[in-house]
């Protein structure tokens, strides 16, 4: 049997790949930064080699193949945890969700949002195509329309345009007459390359099915990847 001092080293690497995969994304959504991002590739190799040695060093004194063996099957399995135990994709929402929560005064971004949603329907906003290719808000907000109270909630300022949904979930070009009768919905979108934030009216319903999408309100939902 290990000793206490062993058991307590070993649960602590047993709970040190989760976290570690939980709070690395995490953080990079909180602080929406695409250069924390960059961090994940070496925790992804780290973690598994660290954890692989520490079980390979506390384990009970068995032979060195029998401890060379699990050191190699703790690395492969601490490997695999990362897609699983959770999904990148949700932490870096749940992180962004978080920080908008609690920095973005939600109900004031929705009050606008919807404001935005009625001039748009009432062909009296101004936007453009000039979306980037990655934007979901394909008919872009002008930035006439984007007063500073919302346009500086981030350093790295969003993509922020208007979106229309088909009822099956996929996002359709802004107001094209082939278009005009498949829309179920339409939001505002703040996007950035992979993530960001789609803001309706409060009975805004998302189909979309991103990697991973995150209610943080009535209309207000976080996003990571693409459908």
């Amino acid at each position: 049997m290990p000793r206490p001092n062993h058991t307590l080293k070993l649960i602590a690497v047993a709970a040190f790949a989760p976290l570690a995969y939980f709070v690395c994304p995490f953080l990079c959504g909180f602080f929406n930064s695409q250069g924390l991002m960059m961090l994940l590739m070496p925790v992804i190799l780290i973690v598994p080699l660290a954890t692989g040695l520490a079980i390979g060093v506390w384990t009970p004194r068995l032979g060195n193949a029998s401890r060379f063996g699990l050191g190699v099957l703790a690395c492969i399995l601490s490997f695999a945890l990362f897609f699983i135990f959770p999904a990148g994709a949700k932490s870096w929402t749940l992180g962004s969700s978080t920080n908008f929560q609690l920095t973005k005064h939600p109900s004031q971004v929705q009050q606008w949002a919807v404001g935005v949603l009625e001039r748009y329907e009432a062909g009296k906003l101004n936007t453009s195509t000039n979306a980037p290719y990655w934007a979901l808000g394909k008919a872009e907000l002008d930035t006439s329309e984007v007063p500073p109270s919302i346009g500086g909630l981030w350093l790295d300022r969003p993509s922020i345009g208007i979106a229309e949904f088909t009822p099956d979930g996929w996002i359709v070009p802004p107001s094209t007459n082939q278009a005009a009768g498949k829309i179920s919905a339409r939001c505002v979108v703040f996007s950035w390359y992979l993530n960001g934030f789609l803001v309706g009216r409060p009975d805004f319903h998302s189909d979309w099915n991103p990697w991973y999408i995150h209610e943080i309100a009535p209309g207000i939902y976080a996003y990571h990847g693409m459908k």
